[in-house]
């Protein structure tokens, strides 16, 4: 069942950052979305090979947004790519797991069983999925969150404020495999 509302229904836009001086731009499509579940799809071609994408993708504390960490400093985070390491935040005083690796292939996909930031205290199920693959002498880089949890998760309202990070955070990524820095 689709959501009515605009934002929240089948819809695909183009999300263009020039004013943060990232000139390409990415596909994102937000679907399947009630009280119960959501689905954001994003997808965005890289100036870089697919294996140095995939590499990166582990190099989270360096192009994943401060604002979008619970210690407020992305240098706590860690993602090692291996199959069952945590998405993990340390900091003195607390820690927190993102999510746990539930599937690598070596230069193509990451994937991870994750309830992100405000997510996790609605005891939803998260399933977060990088993938890589050349395409037209770049890398295709999509990343997919499909979240699942009961009716009464209000999942419909988190779609757009969680399609809004997703692509930050993908614009950070592309940015940090192109340049070296995410902005």
């Amino acid at each position: 069942m689709r959501h009515s509302t605009a934002f929240a229904r089948l819809c695909l836009s183009l999300f263009c950052s020039a004013a943060i001086g990232i000139p390409t731009c990415a596909l994102a499509e937000i679907s399947n979305v009630s009280s119960a579940s959501l689905t954001v799809s994003l997808q965005q071609e890289v100036g870089a090979k697919p294996s140095d994408v995939f590499a990166d993708i582990g190099k989270v504390d360096r192009w994943w947004s401060s604002q979008h960490t619970w210690s407020g400093n992305a240098e706590n985070l860690s993602l090692p790519l291996l199959a069952g390491s945590c998405f993990c935040e340390r900091w003195d005083g607390g820690s927190t797991q993102h999510g746990q690796v539930i599937f690598i292939k070596k230069d193509a996909v990451v994937r991870l069983q994750a309830s992100l930031g405000p997510l996790q205290e609605l005891a939803v199920n998260g399933i977060l999925t990088f993938s890589v693959a050349p395409e037209n002498g770049k890398t295709l880089l999509k990343l997919t969150y499909r979240v699942n949890g009961g009716p009464q998760s209000g999942l419909d309202k988190w779609a757009g404020p969680v399609e809004g990070m997703l692509s930050e955070q993908l614009h950070r990524l592309v940015s940090f495999a192109e340049k070296g820095a995410p902005e």
